[in-house]
């Protein structure tokens, strides 16, 4: 969340422009959205990271089980999509892009239902293959984007301690909007050289260790206390 509520946001924003009276508090406000908006781009910032869960929903109908809607105006970026069966058969479904998906399984209900393997995303509908046989538990997690300042001026920035990045930005919108752009750049470059230190402040994970999935299987499979065959990644 941001140091800064709105209505402080306003304050630092109008000193660069000696309080202009023809910058209303929507005008700014919009600016700011927009600001907000640009930096979500530049990066899939932790703060907004969310998990999306629910269970699927099983009908008579394939055609109608073999799609999910979910709020793709919130959603930013998909990172996993999870279905969990309880019985040692969950998986992480493998994202197929439109064209490939439509192109080699134009007509996913043709096939048995079972635990579906890939899905592709178009508009704001998940759809699946195979057609799910069970109303399975899921679990997706997303970047999404941030939440759009409506007028309340006590609330804040989904983004975590990027307030001056975020007024800078904003500040640099509106100079190009008035035609300053020598204003503009400048305050772009700041903007710029904010958010790059962000960017490397978000990249510096001490504990995170940066291997690919075998080698997360391997090390994990070097000891099995207990139950080992409780353990998904022993191979023993």
């Amino acid at each position: 969340m941001g140091t800064l509520n709105l209505a402080s946001l306003l304050v630092e924003i109008r000193r660069f422009f000696s309080n202009r009276s023809d910058l209303t508090d929507a005008i700014i406000t919009t600016n700011l959205n927009l600001a907000q908006e640009d930096i979500a781009k530049v990066w899939d910032w932790e703060e907004l990271d969310n998990t999306l869960s629910g269970t699927l929903s099983i009908t008579a109908s394939e055609v109608d089980d073999k799609f999910l809607a979910i709020p793709v105006s919130t959603i930013k970026e998909i990172h996993s999509f999870r279905l969990i069966t309880g019985d040692g058969r969950s998986r992480k479904l493998e994202q197929v892009s439109v064209r490939n998906f439509d192109l080699v399984i134009p007509e996913p209900e043709y096939y048995a239902r079972r635990i579906p393997l890939k899905y592709c995303l178009h508009k704001n509908k998940v759809e699946f293959w195979p057609v799910p046989d069970e109303a399975y538990p899921y679990i997706i997690r997303t970047t999404n984007w941030p939440t759009a300042f409506a007028g309340d001026t006590g609330a804040f920035s989904d983004l975590d301690r990027k307030d001056l990045a975020l007024v800078y930005r904003a500040a640099s919108i509106l100079n190009d909007t008035l035609g300053e752009y020598e204003r503009a750049g400048r305050f772009y470059g700041i903007y710029r050289a904010l958010i790059n230190d962000d960017i490397s402040e978000e990249q510096s994970m001490p504990d995170r260790d940066i291997k690919p999935p075998s080698e997360i299987r391997r090390s994990s499979s070097g000891t099995a206390p207990g139950n080992y065959w409780q353990n998904p990644f022993f191979k023993g």
